[in-house]
């Protein structure tokens, strides 16, 4: 099994990806639907225990429970056996136009266009490419980066009273999360891993989406340089706080 969000290899027994830390989908669906299964027969072979002392009474319960727990297996192997497939079938779509691919992320870079290309990267299933993950850390910061521009596009017009506190509650939901893993993403904990492919390459860049990020907090939240310093070390909570503050003494403002 390959983990979509990085390309590397997986076992059906991965709950998280041990290289990017992504949840394994089918890895989590097959452990839940074993345990669960694993419940039911232990708590019938109790009960039987328990009345009669035998399990015989109880056979026909425990076959039917073996027989779904292995077409489970069956169902969950078939599955990975697609996955696998059409896993290799975008590979190879990738790899046969990686140069055209490359060429367009180096296009999007050089506009400064981080949205389009966290978005193109993602989207085109790129991660397949070992020569296009030099793109990895961009990309993430490019995808963050939209998710965060999106956000405060609500801020501002909440600010100006063209969005209700509904509109703005759900955008600060994760607000802070976002906000954090930009941080984390262009010079933080998770910066160091991420660059791997890319190295210094586009350091640039990814100070570039960092101080677009921090002019449109200043300008739209009023977030002052001590505070932008401060916030880059912040827990996600501490962030959300943070910025719900200063949205609602701005609009009284």
């Amino acid at each position: 099994m390959v983990c979509k969000h990085c390309g590397n290899q997986l076992s059906l027994e991965d709950e998280v990806c041990p290289f990017c830390g992504m949840e394994n989908e089918a890895a989590k669906k097959h452990i839940e639907e074993m345990r669960h299964f694993s419940g039911q027969f232990h708590q019938v072979k109790k009960e039987a225990i328990e009345e009669t002392g035998k399990i015989k009474s109880y056979m026909p319960w425990l076959v039917l429970i073996g027989v779904l727990a292995a077409a489970n297996v069956l169902v969950l192997t078939l599955l990975e056996n697609v996955y696998w497939v059409e896993d290799r079938i975008e590979k190879l779509e990738v790899q046969l136009r990686e140069d055209s691919y490359y060429d367009r992320l180096c296009e999007l870079e050089a506009k400064k266009d981080y949205v389009a290309l966290g978005f193109c990267y993602v989207g085109e299933n790129f991660y397949h490419s070992k020569r296009l993950r030099e793109f990895a850390a961009v990309a993430d910061a490019g995808e963050t980066y939209g998710k965060l521009v999106e956000s405060l596009g609500v801020i501002a017009a909440y600010q100006q009273g063209l969005a209700g506190e509904e509109d703005l509650d759900e955008k600060m939901r994760s607000f802070g999360d976002t906000l954090q893993r930009l941080y984390e993403v262009t010079d933080g904990e998770y910066y160091s891993y991420i660059t791997r492919y890319s190295g210094e390459k586009h350091e640039e860049t990814l100070s570039d989406i960092r101080e677009e990020t921090e002019a449109l907090l200043t300008v739209i939240c009023g977030c002052s340089e001590e505070e932008l310093e401060q916030m880059r070390t912040m827990k996600a909570s501490e962030l959300s706080a943070l910025i719900q503050g200063k949205i609602r003494r701005e609009r009284i403002r």
